[in-house]
């Protein structure tokens, strides 16, 4: 087997350094600490987004004129925050990962809690989905 000449080893060992960061869990490296060694993406995932389905079948949110809906979420206890109306649904949290305690309240419905675990690999949080059916008020709830 013949060997590298050593003027090629330096620079080659200089050239494969830096994939070793990959596997560092320790958090030593600035390229670990962004994702960059692993080949992580830059876009922002939904830690949950939430679906909602009116007693006729409808969406809430699409209707013009609709309903006031107020979502809001906390993570692992924390503070409360507001959910966002985006493309029919509504997004609870961008990146965050922990346990989410989401409390939807829609005019002339029962308010809804639900709660969801969203865990997170070394790139993004693996985003979860949930629907309510929503319940108006004043109907027999059984």
């Amino acid at each position: 087997m013949s060997r590298l000449p050593r003027r090629f080893l330096s620079p080659l060992l200089a050239a494969l350094l830096p994939l070793a960061a990959c596997g560092d869990k320790d958090g030593d490296s600035a390229a670990a600490d962004t994702g960059e060694a692993l080949g992580c993406t830059t876009e922002a995932r939904s830690s949950v987004t939430v679906s909602l389905v009116a007693p006729d079948g409808s969406n809430p949110l699409e209707a013009s004129g609709g309903p006031a809906v107020d979502a809001t979420y906390t993570v692992d206890g924390g503070d409360t925050q507001s959910c966002e109306a985006m493309g029919g649904d509504l997004v609870c949290g961008w990146e965050q990962a922990g346990h989410f305690v989401i409390l939807v309240d829609v005019e002339g419905h029962v308010p809804e809690q639900r709660e969801v675990t969203v865990a997170a690999d070394e790139c993004h949080v693996i985003s979860q989905s949930i629907e309510i059916v929503l319940v108006e008020l004043g109907d027999d709830l059984g």
